[in-house]
């Protein structure tokens, strides 16, 4: 997965483990076992990117409540 989110420019990502992975849930208020939290000034661009993320999101086998 690092491979893959290496090639993305200006992507920021972190993987955890299961019990820092709960704390940061509490912390964070988001539950999941993968969460995606994009930040930035522009809200039409967040907005734009958020369906992106959305459209290749759903296309993955297993995922639900996205």
């Amino acid at each position: 997965m690092r491979k893959k989110l290496d090639e993305i420019p200006g992507i920021v990502y972190i993987f955890e483990q299961p019990i820092a992975n709960k704390l940061a849930e509490m912390l964070r208020g988001v539950e999941g076992t993968i969460v995606v939290k994009l930040f930035g000034p522009d809200l039409d661009v967040l907005n734009a990117k958020i369906q992106e993320i959305y459209e290749l999101m759903r296309q993955i086998p297993g995922i639900a409540d996205l």
